[in-house]
């Protein structure tokens, strides 16, 4: 009876022990993905966790290996953290076909690069079999960690030999630490929503209270290279179209889902004005501060700028800009001594106005060049004057302008300054042109003739200009 008794109470202890540990999870190798490269690695993820694995997970069960190599370490690496405190990892392999597997190694680190180690356990290997791992001191390793199993191998030929990798099973106490759920977070929100907005917009990335925002504004994934706010609110400033991504982040840098939001800038033009009232219209003016700093020595491709705003997209032609009262005035210079030249202006979108005049503000670079400046191709001005602040007016027609072409036709002119204008100023008056008129006279003697009197002639005088 005693010894009854004794046999129940171990086979109690034994049912007890076997009940208090179970499997947390499984990586299982017979699950396919990934790529064929031997000596790459393939990204798995299985049961909310992600893994690199170095070998053919391809094919059912994974093999580990490659050609040609000597002592040479193949990882099966967690880059997620696991859920739960582990008692022991089971790892089951099939047959193989390599020279040798020297030794198979398992990591415990705190990271996920595994600098920060916490303990390594080695086995040896042997085919369709499972080889256990359990913690060096104490009875499991931490909720938190991160694993990784080391095959080290020996391969000869030029074939790939291999390993089989079925699964590794981690366990942990029945009794222990409840997995831990993957923390789910509220994608951060954006103000305004997406769309066409004005140049200057702040747009405000709101994540929930006592989170963070992560964000970025090149395309990158912000949960991996995103700009971390100070709190729960981020803010950008648009300028140019942009596509801002963004996920909201806590203490520990886990992530929520990745949002992003669109946005261009709102073209606008000026209104047109109401016949009559005339404006002071655009004002394209050279040899300011601002325009130094615009024009640089090639003087190509540039954007204007007067009093602080941007009315020009590109200039090309200019030869030399002047910025400070010289003995040749401000302004830029078209030509050269030997050469004529010319430089189109094409307007932004916020300066293309109906215009009906052109108001050119220039002088001579020598006195007597005697060739002209051209607005569009017509002539506007005689350059043989070099005295500065000289104007001249050109009549548009009031459709709305893009460009102008500004020329020399001989040598070179200096250009101060350019002001477009909508119905601005009187408007000139037409000039008419009126023929000549035709006297004519019609005599009994059947001649025609103006000048001389004739017996019983009808005189008829005709203008050939109708009106």
């Amino acid at each position: 009876m005693r010894k009854f008794l004794s046999l129940l109470m171990m086979l109690v202890v034994a049912m007890g022990a076997w009940a208090a540990e179970s499997v947390y999870y499984t990586l299982d190798g017979t699950q396919t993905g990934g790529n064929n490269g031997y000596a790459s690695d393939s990204e798995i993820t299985q049961s909310s966790m992600d893994w690199l694995v170095t070998g053919n997970t391809t094919v059912n069960p994974w093999r580990i290996g490659g050609k040609s190599l000597t002592n040479e370490n193949r990882n099966v690496k967690a880059t997620t953290a696991m859920g739960s405190a582990i008692t022991k990892v089971a790892l089951e392999v099939g047959t193989t076909t390599l020279s040798s597997v020297n030794s198979i190694k398992l990591t415990v680190a705190s990271d996920a690069d595994f600098s920060n180690v916490l303990d390594t356990k080695s086995a040896s290997y042997e085919a369709s079999s499972t080889i256990e791992f359990t913690p060096t001191t104490g009875t499991e390793w931490a909720t938190g960690a991160y694993y990784m199993i080391t095959f080290n191998v020996t391969t000869s030929g030029t074939k790939n030999q291999y390993v089989e990798f079925i699964n590794a099973k981690f366990y942990k106490n029945e009794g222990g630490e409840t997995p831990v759920d993957p923390v789910v977070l509220t994608a951060p929100t954006f103000s305004p929503e997406a769309g066409e907005v004005e140049s200057g917009t702040t747009v405000t990335i709101t994540a929930p209270e006592g989170y963070y925002v992560s964000y970025t504004t090149n395309g990158d994934d912000p949960t991996k290279n995103g700009t971390l706010s100070d709190n729960n609110v981020a803010t950008v400033t648009v300028t140019e179209a942009i596509t801002i991504k963004a996920a909201t982040a806590d203490d520990d840098l886990n992530f929520s889902d990745v949002v992003e939001a669109a946005y261009t800038i709102a073209q606008t033009t000026p209104d047109d004005p109401t016949p009559g009232e005339g404006t002071d219209g655009i004002l394209i003016a050279w040899g300011t501060a601002s325009a130094e700093s615009a024009l640089d020595s090639d003087y190509a491709n540039k954007v204007v700028y007067t009093s602080g705003s941007e009315y020009v997209a590109s200039a090309t032609g200019v030869t030399k800009a002047y910025t400070t009262k010289t003995e040749k005035g401000p302004g830029i210079r078209l030509g050269t001594g030997s050469a004529t030249g010319s430089i189109t202006i094409n307007l932004a979108q916020a300066a293309q106005i109906n215009a009906t005049q052109a108001v050119i503000t220039y002088h001579a670079y020598n006195a007597g060049d005697n060739g002209y400046l051209t607005f569009n191709g017509t002539n506007v001005a005689q350059m043989n004057d070099v005295t500065a602040g000289q104007t001249a007016t050109v009549q548009l027609d009031g459709t709305k302008l893009t460009s102008f072409t500004l020329a020399t036709s001989s040598k070179r002119a200096i250009i101060e300054s350019v002001k477009l204008i909508a119905d601005g100023g009187e408007t000139p008056e037409p000039q008419i042109t009126v023929a000549t008129p035709v006297i004519t006279a019609e005599g009994s003697d059947g001649q025609n003739k103006a000048g001389e009197w004739i017996d019983s002639a009808d005189v008829t005088i005709t203008c050939s200009t109708e009106g």
